[in-house]
This record gives C-alpha cells, sequence and structure tokens, in this order.
C-alpha cells in the first residue's frame, strides 16, 4: 500500500495531532505537558479514534471531524492509563 502524503497535509495532521493532545489533557484535568507529549498523544489518539469510532458506528468527517476523533482517542489513552497506573499504586 501506498500512502502520499503532502506537505499541506502532514503540517495539518501535525496541529490537529498537538492540538487534540492539549484538549484532552484539558478535559481530563492533567496540568499542562510539553508540545511532544501533546503531539504524540494527538497522534496516537487519531489513530485510535480513527479506527474506534467507525466500528461503534460513528463516522466522523472533515477537519472538525478529524479533531474529534483525535481527542476522544487521547482522551481514552490518558483515562486508561490513569486507570492502570492508580491500580499499581494501590497494589504497593
Amino acid at each position: 500500500m501506498y500512502l502520499n502524503i503532502n506537505p499541506a497535509n502532514l503540517i495539518g495532521l501535525l496541529i490537529i495531532g498537538i492540538i487534540a493532545g492539549f484538549a484532552a489533557n484539558a478535559l481530563l484535568g492533567n496540568r499542562s505537558t510539553s508540545l511532544l507529549s501533546n503531539l504524540l498523544l494527538g497522534l496516537a489518539g487519531a489513530l485510535l479514534g480513527g479506527w474506534l469510532l467507525p466500528e461503534l458506528g460513528l463516522h466522523m468527517l472533515g477537519l472538525v471531524g478529524s479533531f474529534i476523533a483525535a481527542t476522544i482517542g487521547a482522551a481514552l489513552i490518558l483515562f486508561v492509563g490513569r486507570v492502570l497506573t492508580n491500580n499499581a499504586t494501590k497494589r504497593l
């Protein structure tokens, strides 16, 4: 499979990733984190949200849909990480 991403789309993807990571952190009440961690969180959230939401019958289209899917995915990643971290510290 050949993936063709032009520079404008790549820049848009990076911007959406940063904003989605920041939004997910804000939604869950996390302190502000670095630009790189927001970017990585947003990109991982975009992958998770882009896969999970259509599986649930929710199809996000366009720029706003991509942002919503990335934010939901990033928030899920943060939530699961928080649950696993809290459970791990309670066992110690």
